[in-house]
């Protein structure tokens, strides 16, 4: 359908070709081509007595009212349309409205602004219907379509301008315009491929506008469409100017979702009777000829024309046809008599040939036989006669039969065309079997086609069957010998064609048959240079003919023949004619012709090396005289050019005793005391090869005789047939001169290596043992004589082995030295550090130089480990001073919350309900306290007042608090040490340690029944041991243990133990400042901690604290006393926190004493200086804007020299106290403090006696 838009190519179904040369057809012809298409699809006579529907197709529609919605397009006219007042019209309107009427239905029919939303809602299943629809491959996915009820040309429509009939063959360059996305679209941009130029337009209206004022050449557009538009628009000066060969159908489109509704549409659709079909399409797609424009009278005149044309045409091919049949008839006479003539010579044909003639009749079954030949079953019967094809058949030989029935039926199949031709065995009269040759053709043919008689000729070809047999063999054999050749083979003939090339020409030449089909060919790509090419081409082609005539067989010579590979090779190649064949062998002697090099070379390079080598070499006959000699025995004999040739031996040295006797042996040739001339002797004798012998011999020289010291080696060999020696000399003399100098510096080298304290060695490049320098065997750690030899593979472990290994390697890469450390074990378990150097020594060896360096391996491991706990140390120290600064500004809130809180409840009946929440918030408070007295041990600023205290008595004493702290499944041990185990300690800071000790080993034994071992002693610590502790120094300890066989620790956790909040329990079962509190206390005690512990096996905590020789003071045991209070006392009070200040006024005067506040210490020294004013004690903070607590007091000291002082602080800073210890003659209240403890100390300090 022309003005439907499609979203790919128009299927096969959508559309047909219209009959047409080159697409033209006429506009009247057109007309009534169009009047034929608007007639439909044939339909029966008569209205259907009723639709038809099932019982399930009227259930549907009855239930489904609501689905029944269609989709019309609104800008489709006439084909479907909306009216000016909206209601759906057009062709596809009258056809709804009849299939309606026959289905007693109401369509929901929704206007589609666009084509593309209408086939968007037939898709989704929002549209059931589409009233004008063609069917394409694309829409076959979603929906089903009715039979078509009108089918559309499309048209090419041009102005009136354009007079002649066009087709789309007829608009190169033109501009052809088609509604954009509709099918024309796509179909004329698959024609067009560049001849035209397809213009894309929005709609129909818009592409019959721009075609009439002249935008576009052409446009095509369904012919209804087309036709209406132009009607509708008033466009006089358009017109159908031609025919696409493109047909459109249109159907019903129904969703696939709906296939009921689908058949009870196909079903009213073909209920509607014709007539009415036919009303509705010429309703709205019939073209206006009311009147007949000029260009159709003159086509109506052109018929006419045409018409008596033809009449008068008719009439003369009557009158020509006539008597071209007289002609026919005078010919077919002479046919006649030619035939019969014919008919004898090939009667005697056959008689010549021996064959014999039959004619079948198929649909009879009767063969008829001419007069037979000696080739038939009765060669004694000539006479023609019928056999039936069942006794013919017989005849036939088994094998054959299958193949010749099947030939006949085929034959019979294709009607009898062309000629029926078989080779079959028939049975001849002396019983064997020959082979005939049956040529036969169909002469005649019934009413069906199929032929009814059969004539032909059965030819005897019993010989040439043997004789082709025999040719078979014969070549299977030749083609065999030729395959199977081991040289490679080819064959061409004379007219240049390469007929076959064997395998084994293929494997070594590598040109198959298929790329060598000319000698053309073969000599391209065989020859490739040109001038080398024409030499061969001009050579074969001589022989090559004189071969053809049979002159000889030749081997042509040697040739360069270029393989597929690139590879020239040398070959021998020879020719030989078969008949019009040229046989050709080729021979590849290549590698005969490099061995031949290569020999030539070797002997020119064997005598350019014989010249070119430092020993003489000299070649003697039978007879000892020299027939050839080296360059170098010129220069050892001082001889000139071919001076040495002919001479004997002793022509050219003596033996030794030529010194002690001039006339001596040395002048006979055949002295027998000459070892050089009797070697030659022998040799040639008794061919025995004289080896690596060594001679002294006296060379004379003019004016003089030089000693020399030879190494010869003789060798037999045959020249020419004769016996000839070989003689190689060496001139030893200057390298026995140096022997003797190496053996007196290796005498000097060894005296020097005795004195060395390294291990010198040489190794190869696989680190074998080659040399031990004689230095002292010790230094090994093994016998020397037990490394020779061996690698290091052998000696060391795999890896030190492989370290090894790439150290000299990367030596023998680079020539440059590497330096490396490596420890070797040695018998009693120890393992002895060397430092090495390994250098190159020659292109495969170096030399290693190693040292002991054990000692200085050892110092340096202890100062690593003196360093490392020195740096803990110090992350510990700089921890503890956080942890002191945190403390003290803690310890003044605790302050505040402590002593507001302590008034409040003053001022509170018992029974005050919220006495009880005051009292918690003070019970958290002191705890918050004590977390901070922790953390100031931990950073050894707890001020503390240290007295000498015996350890064994004290821990005792602590023993029964101890149990109840650590529970029933654990067994508390109590090691005491033999003697007093006196320190210098607080003994609250000793309860923290003991308690903090036991408690981490009650957690680390958990709900297992375990042991806690507490043990004391006193030891002596010297200096080797002190080395290992950075904390330590030599001296008399006490020694305090205590052991736990609970989990026990790894070293990654051991290596944090002491470290503030580092704890291995579970969130809200420890503070992790433990352990950090002890450390805290022993370092402030001047001591150290160790620890020991292994997973499993548990843990050892060992206090060391230094030994007192004073004896321990008696400490007495505070019980419970009641507050004091003021009696009458006035004190200055210097805090300058003003929580605080305001919190220890109040304490102050619920205690009775009459309060001086001070903010800060000038208004201390301000209230001090007033003489008027009565002060008995100065409570003032320690660290403090200003100045701090202690410069205060010497400042107040001078003013009031009998007042007394007391100090309070929650973190002293080293003003008071050093390293928290209190200095002497001081008062000191802790932060936080309580309303007791404020009120005790400050009674206590007012109390004491004056100094």
């Amino acid at each position: 359908m022309t003005g439907l838009p499609a979203t790919g190519q128009t299927s096969s179904a959508s559309g047909k070709r219209l009959p047409g040369k080159g697409g033209l057809v006429h506009p009247l012809l057109l007309v009534l081509a169009l009047s034929v298409c608007l007639s439909g699809s044939p339909a029966s006579a008569g209205d259907p007595p009723g639709v038809g529907l099932t019982a399930e197709e009227r259930a549907w529609l009855a239930h489904n009212p609501d689905k029944l919605t269609l989709y019309f397009s609104t800008d489709f006219p006439p084909i479907e349309f909306a009216s000016t007042s909206g209601e759906f019209t057009g062709m596809g309107a009258d056809l709804i409205a009849l299939v309606e009427k026959q289905l007693g239905i109401r369509f929901i029919k929704r206007p589609a602004q666009t084509w593309n939303q209408l086939l968007a809602a037939l898709a989704s299943g929002e549209c059931a219907v589409a009233p004008t629809i063609v069917r394409t491959a694309e829409r076959e996915r979603y929906a089903l379509f009715t039979a078509p009820y009108a089918t559309v040309p499309v048209v090419l429509i041009t102005t009136r301008a354009i007079h002649d009939t066009i087709s789309l063959n007829a608009l190169p360059g033109r501009r052809l315009g088609a509604v954009s996305g509709f099918v024309t679209e796509h179909y004329l941009r698959d024609l067009a491929q560049g001849r035209f130029e397809v213009v894309p337009v929005a709609n129909v209206a818009e592409g019959l506008r721009k075609l009439s004022f002249g935008e576009l050449d052409a446009f095509a557009e369904n012919l209804a469409v087309a036709a209406y538009s132009i009607e509708q628009d008033g466009l006089p000066n358009l017109r159908v100017a031609g025919n696409t060969d493109y047909v459109f159908a249109l159907s019903i489109g129904v969703n696939r979702s709906y296939p009921l509704l689908y058949s009870s549409i196909q079903k009213a659709l073909a209920a509607v009777p014709p007539a009415e079909l036919e009303q509705v399409r010429r309703r709205w797609i019939s073209l206006r000829t009311d009147s007949l424009s000029p260009e159709t009278r003159r086509l109506l005149w052109l018929i006419g024309c045409f018409t008596i044309m033809l009449l008068l045409g008719l009439a003369g091919i009557s009158y020509v046809l006539k008597r071209r049949l007289n002609q026919q008839v005078d010919s077919l006479k002479t046919a006649q008599q030619k035939i019969l003539e014919q008919a004898e010579l090939l009667q005697l044909a056959i008689d010549t040939t021996q064959a014999a003639v039959w004619d079948l009749q198929p649909s009879r079954g009767i063969l008829h036989l001419g007069a037979a030949g000696h080739c038939f079953p009765d060669s004694a019967n000539t006479a023609d006669h019928f056999v039936a094809l069942d006794t013919w058949q017989v005849m036939i030989h088994p094998e054959d039969m299958p193949h010749l029935r099947d030939a006949y039926r085929d034959y019979l199949r294709s009607g009898g065309k062309g000629l029926f031709e078989i080779e079959f065995r028939l049975r001849s009269a002396s019983g064997d079997w020959r082979w005939v040759l049956s040529k036969g053709k169909a002469v005649a043919w019934d009413e069906q086609g199929q032929p009814s008689r059969l004539i032909g000729l059965d030819i005897d070809i019993e010989e040439l069957k043997k004789a082709q047999e025999a040719m078979r063999r014969s070549e299977a054999r030749f083609r065999s010998l030729f395959a199977m050749a081991p040289v490679p083979l080819a064959s061409a003939s004379r007219d240049g064609r390469i007929l076959m090339v064997n395998d084994r020409f293929t494997q070594i030449l590598g040109y198959t048959l298929a790329d060598l089909p000319t000698l053309e060919q073969w000599w391209l790509l065989a020859y490739p240079d040109p001038q080398y090419r024409h030499e061969v081409r001009q050579h074969w082609q001589t022989v090559a003919q004189q071969a053809l005539h049979g002159e000889f067989g030749m081997i042509s010579g040697e040739f360069r023949v270029t393989c597929k590979d690139g590879i020239e090779r040398i070959m021998l190649i020879g020719a030989a004619s078969i008949g019009e064949v040229l046989h050709v062998s080729f021979f590849d002697i290549t590698e005969h012709k490099r061995a031949e090099e290569v020999l030539d070379r070797e002997r020119t390079n064997l005598r350019a090396i014989v010249h070119a080598s430092p020993v003489a070499v000299l070649v003697f006959d039978s007879g000892g005289r020299v027939v050839d000699a080296n360059r170098a025995v010129e220069r050892l004999f001082a001889l000139t050019s071919g001076q040495w040739r002919g001479g004997t031996w002793g022509d050219l040295l003596r033996c030794p005793n030529r010194l002690v006797h001039p006339q001596g042996c040395g002048h006979a040739p055949d002295c027998v005391n000459c070892v050089f001339s009797r070697a030659i002797r022998e040799t040639i004798t008794g061919s025995t090869p004289a080896r690596d012998r060594e001679a002294e011999a006296v060379l004379d020289v003019p004016g003089s005789a030089k000693r020399l010291w030879l190494r010869f080696s003789i060798e037999p060999f045959e020249l020419n047939g004769q016996p000839h020696v070989v003689m190689a000399l060496d001139d030893l003399s200057a390298r026995r001169q140096a022997e003797e100098a190496l053996r007196a510096s290796e005498a000097k080298l060894r005296s020097l290596f005795a004195a060395m304290q390294d291990v010198i060695l040489v190794l190869d490049a696989n680190g074998r043992y080659l040399e031990i320098a004689p230095t002292d065997p010790s230094l090994l750690c093994r016998p020397p004589e037990g490394l020779l030899g061996k690698t290091l593979a052998e000696v060391f472990p795999p890896e030190k082995a492989a370290e090894f290994l790439a150290a000299i390697r990367t030596v023998l890469d680079n020539g440059k030295r590497v330096f490396l450390d490596y420890t070797v074990p040695v018998v009693d378990g120890r393992d002895l550090w060397f430092a090495a150097i390994v250098a190159p020594l020659a292109a495969d060896r170096v030399v290693l130089i190693a040292r002991d360096i054990t000692d200085r391996k050892r110092a340096e491991e202890e100062r690593g480990k003196l360093q490392e706990q020195l740096m803990q140390s110090q992350k510990l120290e700089a921890v503890g001073i956080l942890a002191g600064g945190v403390a003290h500004d803690f310890n003044n809130m605790l302050g505040a919350i402590i002593g507001y809180t302590e008034l409040t409840l003053g001022t509170m009946e018992q029974t005050d309900p919220l006495r009880r929440n005051l009292q918690r918030i003070l019970d958290a408070a002191e705890r918050s306290a004590a977390l901070t007295r922790q953390l100031l041990a931990f950073a050894r600023k707890q001020t503390v007042a240290p007295v000498i205290l015996d350890l064994n008595e004290s821990v005792a004493g602590m023993l029964k608090m101890l149990r109840r702290l650590i529970g029933e499944n654990i067994t508390l041990a109590w090691l005491p040490g033999p003697l007093p185990c006196t320190v210098r300690i607080d003994p609250t800071q000793l309860d923290q340690l003991l308690a903090n000790l036991c408690v981490n080993a009650r957690d680390a034994i958990g709900e297992n029944i375990g042991t806690i071992t507490i043990k004391t002693a006193t030891v002596s610590l010297d200096e080797t041991f002190c080395r290992a502790q950075a904390s330590a120094a030599p001296g008399e300890y006490v020694l305090l243990a205590v052991s736990d066989d609970g989990c026990g620790m790894d070293k990654a956790t051991m290596d944090h133990i002491f470290e503030p909040f580092f704890t291995t329990k579970e969130l809200g079962q420890g503070t992790g400042l433990g352990l950090a509190t002890v450390y805290g206390i022993v370092t402030q005690n001047e001591g150290f901690i160790t620890a020991a512990s292994e997973p499993g096996t548990g843990t050892t905590f060992t206090v060391h604290l230094p030994y007192q020789d004073d004896r321990a003071e008696e400490t007495a045991q505070a019980g419970p006393v009641d507050i004091p209070i003021s009696r009458g006392e006035t004190i200055l009070l210097v805090e300058d926190d003003p929580t605080l200040l305001d919190m220890s006024t109040m304490m102050l005067h619920h205690l009775g004493y009459t309060v001086l506040p001070a903010a800060t210490p000038s208004e201390a020294l301000r209230l001090a200086q007033d003489p008027s004013a009565r002060i008995d004690l100065f409570l003032t903070d320690v660290v403090m804007p200003e100045m701090n607590g202690r410069e205060l007091a010497e400042r107040l000291q001078t003013v009031r020299p009998a007042m007394r002082h007391l100090f309070m602080s929650g973190y002293t800073s080293n003003v008071i106290a050093h390293r928290g210890i209190l200095d002497e003659g001081l008062n000191f209240i802790q932060k936080p403090f309580s309303l007791q403890e404020l009120a005790t100390k400050i009674r206590t300090v007012l109390d004491e006696p004056q100094p």
